[in-house]
C-alpha cells in the first residue's frame, strides 16, 4: 500500500483545518478523496487521544463553543457538564 509523504499529508491537513471541502482538498492537493477522509480520521484520533490526556480537570468558568451545530452543543452542555444555563447564555451564532 502506498503512503502519502509528509508534505502531501500536511497540505491536505492544512487545507481541512482552512474549512476546505473534501472535494476540493482532493482537487487541490492532488490526492483521492478516500485519502483524504482516511487521513482525517486518523488525525481526528489522534486529536482525540491527545485531548483526552491533556484537557482534564479544568477550572473553567465558561466555555466558548464556537462551529458546533445548535443541537450538539446543547447535547454536548447539558450531558457532559450537568449544567442547564439560560438560553441567553449561550451564543452559538455562526
Amino acid at each position: 500500500m502506498n503512503r502519502l509523504s509528509s508534505e502531501a499529508r500536511a497540505a491536505v491537513i492544512n487545507c481541512l483545518i482552512e474549512c476546505c471541502s473534501i472535494r476540493s482538498t482532493s482537487r487541490m492537493t492532488g490526492v483521492s478523496k478516500p485519502s483524504v477522509i482516511r487521513l482525517l480520521v486518523e488525525a481526528g484520533a489522534i486529536a482525540l487521544t491527545y485531548q483526552d490526556a491533556e484537557f482534564r480537570n479544568l477550572n473553567c468558568e465558561r466555555i466558548q463553543i464556537g462551529e458546533i451545530d445548535t443541537a450538539k452543543a446543547a447535547t454536548l452542555i447539558q450531558t457532559r457538564f450537568h449544567y442547564f444555563p439560560p438560553r441567553a447564555a449561550i451564543d452559538l451564532s455562526f
